[in-house]
């Protein structure tokens, strides 16, 4: 009988204890799984939070070219205007010299010339025109001239651009030879984390 008792005192302590080691197991496995749900969704957070960042980058990248067409277009707008407005003033000093001359042709030969001379010659008189044809050559120089002046002045604003560009892609790269995080290299720079991955990819 007391064997009995012992037997099933036994029984009943392993049985307890094999309860105790599933409940223990059970409960590593329900935390696991809940962990495993907080990662999915922190995942799922930073994928979104990520997503959102590029497309307002995307946005300023976009509305930066927008901008730097209007610009070029306004640039060549001003060249047009100024091209124009060069060749009405290269008219009008044509006008003026052929006027200028004329006038001072007919005084010199009024004072050099007799009553009966200028009479007998006045209605065969022309002006000399090789100095006209010189005035011409002069006014339209100095056209040329300013307009060449207009699109280097045009050429040298793109090319600034241009090179100032080509240094802020340097600059990134060597700041990053030398260490910097990209966010460190975007606040230096000015510009979106993912503009500055984009130059780096490139770049590479």
């Amino acid at each position: 009988m007391t064997l009995v008792l012992i037997i099933s005192f036994i029984l009943h302590a392993f049985s307890i204890f094999a309860i105790i080691i599933l409940y223990l197991r059970q409960n590593k496995y329900i935390q696991a799984e809940q962990s495993m749900e907080k990662l999915q969704k922190d995942v799922e957070a930073v994928i979104q939070s990520f997503l959102l960042e590029i497309q307002e980058e995307n946005k300023q990248l976009s509305a930066r070219v927008e901008n730097n067409k209007n610009t070029r277009v306004q640039a060549a707008a001003v060249s047009d205007s100024g091209s124009a407005d060069a060749s009405s003033d290269n008219a009008s000093v044509i006008e003026t010299a052929k006027v200028n001359l004329a006038v001072s042709t007919v005084k010199k030969a009024y004072h050099s010339a007799s009553d009966q001379e200028l009479k007998e010659t006045s209605n065969h008189y022309e002006p000399p025109m090789p100095d006209v044809e010189d005035q011409l050559e002069l006014s339209v120089i100095t056209g040329e001239n300013k307009e060449e002046k207009d699109n280097k002045r045009s050429f040298k604003e793109t090319f600034e651009h241009q090179l100032k560009q080509q240094s802020s892609e340097e600059r990134a790269v060597e700041m990053m030879k030398n260490g910097y995080n990209i966010e460190d290299i975007a606040k230096e720079l000015g510009k979106g984390k993912t503009e500055i991955e984009l130059l780096l990819k490139f770049h590479s």
